[in-house]
């Protein structure tokens, strides 16, 4: 929806960043929409993303024909322009890293998140204010969807009905290779930009080998697989060592009081 908004702008200044707000506006409402769903008729996040990725992907693809609509020259400043002697998308990859470092680790919000992610109940029975945490964090999760489907489009040059479509199976496959656990309460910023410079690095190696296109999918898959099987073998390991602790702290206090 915010490619839409942003390949229907007509006119443009050099720098296209004041014609950009109705797109971002878009993405962050939608983000937001995301997360009133989920905590006011208490739906999976999962199944809720998925189900309204696809209302979004299929109203722009009505309100637009399924055309392919080129976007005003000006904008490609945002994929390939420089500034600074740096390309834009790695500065404005570089604002948005400092800005979730910042938010994450040095911010009230930062603390309600993690505790949220943590244990739901938990934060609920400490008086979190834990629905507007989670519109909140779905608002900004919709701005910065925004902000990289504007980039993605500006390198491409104009809006394309194919445009975007697997990509979210990469996230999910970046975010976990990063660390994060797929039931909350763990990861960092730092792990999600690693793994998907992996992803990255597996992409280019496959096309300097000159690897077919359909591979790109079957190792991605893959990938993920592993990712997952990954994170649910450390879970079981991390839940057996703490029953194995808790049984030897009470066989230790059975024998004191023995």
């Amino acid at each position: 929806m915010a490619d839409f908004y942003a390949a229907r702008t007509n006119t443009m200044p050099a720098l296209p960043w004041p014609n950009l707000q109705p797109p971002y506006t878009c993405a962050t409402v939608l983000g937001a929409l995301n997360g009133v769903l989920i905590v006011k008729f208490r739906i999976s996040p999962l199944i809720t993303t998925l189900a309204t990725y696809s209302m979004y992907r299929g109203a722009a693809i009505h309100l637009t024909g399924a055309q392919n609509i080129p976007v005003p020259r000006e904008m490609g400043y945002l994929g390939n322009g420089r500034l600074f002697g740096l390309p834009v998308p790695i500065l404005i990859l570089i604002v948005v890293f400092l800005f979730g470092l910042y938010l994450l680790n040095y911010t009230r919000f930062g603390v309600y998140v993690r505790a949220l992610g943590n244990s739901e109940r938990s934060a609920t029975e400490t008086g979190l204010p834990i629905q507007k945490v989670t519109v909140a964090a779905y608002a900004i999760t919709g701005f910065l969807t925004g902000i990289a489907a504007l980039v993605l489009l500006a390198r491409v040059g104009g809006l394309q009905s194919g445009i975007g479509i697997g990509i979210e199976f990469t996230v999910i496959a970046a975010v976990i290779l990063g660390g994060t656990k797929l039931t909350g309460g763990s990861g960092t910023i730092v792990g999600s930009v690693f793994g998907a410079v992996f992803l990255v690095l597996i992409d280019n190696g496959l096309n300097l080998l000159n690897a077919s296109p359909y591979i790109y999918d079957i190792v991605r898959g893959s990938v993920l697989v592993a990712a997952v099987v990954v994170d649910r073998v450390s879970s079981v390991r991390r839940e057996r060592t703490l029953q194995n602790r808790k049984a030897a702290r009470l066989r230790a206090e059975i024998a004191q009081e023995g």
